[in-house]
């Protein structure tokens, strides 16, 4: 506890002056002094609250024991193949695989480092509790804890030495000045320097020499400072840079137990849900965003149904919130002619552009050039000469929001990819004038990479009809195909007359069941027809589920309903019979059909904005054989006619 650590501490500056021994007797610095210093650090840096928290929590209770980096990302020597090798292989996860260590094993082994990280990595929180750790006497090296905001520092207009006195003042232990000097020339203070990246860039220089000088004169105290790391420029040769890596799985996970403690049905609800969706998940990797998904979740006990809105949150959480919730202005000195809508219209645009040539990471330059060629054009940027620096613009950028990330040395990519498709949709928003939601529907629709962005496009979109439409349009466009029509009409002809549910839902489930038998047969035999129909069969499942979602309102198709009320069995079974040798081509061109059909429910499915007749009229055509001919005699013309009853 505080008093061991002062103890220790006062008994080994008191060898040196009679006068603190004389001093302790008045202010007791290892009993009553003690505890108030204590008491003071305690209040100040024992609690967590950002914005949207009715009320602080106390730290100690919500905090994970961080993983740091003992590599920089920013200065690996990789190239973009392996960068998006490992992005490929970790499923969406721009993390890469750097050998990380205990944040608490480098405050104990470290005498001098500097704490680097992306925006709401949690370098102030690491900070605080290194303070509080010091405090309970759990590390290494008893030492008394000195909280510094360099800002504060910066604006008080004293020197380093003179500020960290000023705060035993306010401890009530006043005129410690020989205190604090003995401590610090004996080396018994953790000196805690947090953001440094928070100082306006015409102070930095002159709040750099003083932190330089003062680490100089008292360089046998351990010196921790933070930073964010693209505002960083190495200014300290002595300290060893570590860099607050992403929270991982299990952090996440203690993360959620921590904020719901006493609750554990609901850290199981909320930790469910948050593996249920890859994308919101993905986000948690970030303490402030995961304090943002925590707070969202707490009030519905579910995170909300249009994921746009979310996404939106978390980016404004970068763009405006986090910093003017701490009444820090940053400065803005090439990018002052950014509004925060320019911002994000920026963001859109490469975004956007990357996406389409499928690029998740990409050279510096690359982006430089990108963000020169918007804001060239923009009214203040036109008037001024010479041109902005792009690396300059960049950095800032980098600096303030966090929207990208130096993966590798002078590779980028968005922070989160989920970022990138939501900016990748707002583009497509943005410019629907210009067709990009129709040419979003006819080159992208089956392709898995854009599931997301059609989805996020409905949620953004005023009024989806058009998108909606568009899609059920190109649906029926696939299901010309004679090969696909064939299966629609056995769905058709095999649902029961008498059964229950609406007519979409017996068509998806019949569909299902027909390719599930074909399955069956196929297992006498190798072949990769197989894996095709596999696919097929759950892409029909997934259809049938997103069906029963619109009509009846769950999602829990395989336990609510009785699926021999839909179809008649023997019949699938005899069309299944009939189907089995069909080419590899027909299973690709049924996949086709089904993916574009599972886009649209899903995105019906969505809290996106459509007519009530648009969204009955697409529901009710969904996997109709009579959207495409009358199911009268093409299976007779296609020698099936067996196969009907």
């Amino acid at each position: 506890m505080i008093e061991d650590v002062l103890g220790a501490i006062f008994k080994e500056a008191a060898k040196a002056g009679q006068w603190l021994i004389e001093k302790n007797k008045e202010l007791d610095y290892t009993g009553a002094a003690a505890r108030r210093y204590a008491a003071h650090l305690e209040e100040r840096y024992n609690t967590v609250r950002v914005f949207g928290m009715d009320k602080p929590l106390p730290l100690r209770e919500i905090f994970v024991r961080v993983n740091v980096l003992e590599k920089i990302t920013a200065r690996q020597r990789i190239s973009i193949d392996d960068l998006r090798s490992q992005f490929e292989s970790n499923r969406r996860s721009f993390g890469t695989a750097i050998k990380t260590m205990d944040g608490l094993a480098v405050a104990n082994e470290l005498a001098k480092f500097i704490v680097l990280g992306k925006p709401g990595s949690g370098k102030t929180t690491f900070l605080k509790f290194l303070a509080l750790q010091s405090l309970d006497g759990r590390l290494k090296q008893k030492r008394l804890p000195i909280f510094v905001g360099i800002r504060d520092f910066a604006d008080s207009g004293k020197t380093l030495f003179e500020f960290i006195n000023s705060q035993f003042d306010l401890c009530h232990l006043p005129n410690a000045v020989p205190f604090v000097t003995r401590i610090l020339n004996r080396g018994k203070c953790q000196i805690l320097l947090d953001g440094l990246d928070e100082v306006n860039t015409e102070r930095r220089d002159e709040v750099i020499k003083e932190i330089y000088d003062f680490t100089e004169k008292y360089s046998n105290n351990q010196i921790v400072l933070s930073c964010r790391i693209a505002a960083y420029n190495h200014w300290f040769d002595k300290f060893n840079d570590v860099e607050i890596a992403d929270f991982n799985e299990t952090q996440m996970r203690n993360f959620v137990h921590n904020w719901f403690r006493g609750e554990p049905e609901v850290v199981e609800q909320c930790w469910r849900k948050l593996n249920e969706n890859r994308r919101i998940q993905e986000l948690g990797t970030n303490p402030l965003l995961l304090t943002l998904l925590c707070l969202s979740f707490n009030e519905a006990m579910d995170f909300p149904q249009n994921r746009a809105e979310l996404y939106r949150e978390a980016i404004h959480a970068f763009l405006k919130k986090w910093d003017s919730s701490r009444r820090i202005k940053r400065d803005e000195i090439l990018y002052r002619g950014l509004t925060a809508m320019r911002k994000e219209s920026l963001f859109a645009r490469i975004a956007a552009a990357a996406f389409e040539n499928d690029e998740y990471f990409f050279p510096q330059r690359n982006l430089e050039l990108w963000i020169l060629d918007f804001v060239r054009h923009l009214p203040r940027v036109r008037r001024e000469a010479p041109e902005p620096d792009g690396e300059a613009l960049l950095k800032e950028i980098e600096a303030q929001h966090g929207i990208f990330v130096e993966r590798a040395s002078r590779i980028y990519s968005f922070a989160h990819l989920t970022f990138q498709e939501y900016f990748t949709a707002r583009y497509l928003v943005d410019n629907a004038a210009k067709g990009t939601i129709q040419k979003l529907v006819e080159h992208h629709l089956i392709d898995d990479r854009w599931r997301e962005i059609f989805l996020l496009t409905a949620e953004m979109l005023d009024d989806a009809s058009q998108l909606l439409l568009l899609i059920d349009q190109k649906c029926q466009a696939i299901g010309l195909n004679t090969t696909v029509t064939k299966y629609l009409e056995a769905s058709n002809e095999v649902v029961k007359a008498s059964s229950p549910y609406p007519p979409p839902i017996n068509r998806a489930l019949a569909l299902f069941k027909i390719l599930d038998h074909t399955l069956q047969i196929l297992l006498v035999r190798e072949s990769n027809q197989r894996s095709l129909l596999t696919q097929a069969r759950e892409l029909a499942s997934e259809l049938a589920v997103g069906i029963a979602y619109e009509l009846i309102g769950t999602a829990a198709i395989h336990s609510t309903l009785n699926w021999d009320y839909a179809f008649e069995n023997a019949k699938a079974h005899s069309f299944a019979v009939a189907f089995n040798y069909d080419t590899e081509l027909v299973a690709t061109e049924l996949i086709s059909f089904l993916k574009a059909n599972v886009i649209l429910i899903e995105c019906l499915n969505t809290e996106c904005c459509v007519s009530e007749s648009v969204r009955q009229g697409v529901v009710d055509g969904l996997l109709s054989s009579s959207r495409f001919q009358h199911p009268e005699s093409r299976l007779r013309q296609q020698g099936l006619g067996h196969a009907l009853p």
